[in-house]
């Protein structure tokens, strides 16, 4: 029984390292990044177009927090 539960710890550990974390981290990274950028490109063009001032984007942007994801 020990060798089996070695074994089996052990693909598990093999697994979780090099399959599961790099590919929650990607996942975690890209959907972070990108509803960064939205909230920029959205508070970049509130400002452009309808020229409020700097305290109302201050307050758009912070209302969409970085890691909410946009669809």
């Amino acid at each position: 029984m020990i060798p089996t539960t070695l074994i089996s710890f052990t693909v598990f550990f093999l697994l979780s390292t090099f399959i599961y974390l790099p590919v929650l981290y990607f996942f975690f990274l890209f959907f972070c990044l990108w509803s960064f950028l939205v909230c920029w490109f959205v508070g970049y063009y509130i400002v452009e177009f309808l020229n409020p001032n700097t305290v109302f984007c201050f307050f758009v942007l912070g209302l969409f927090p970085t890691s909410t994801v946009i669809v």
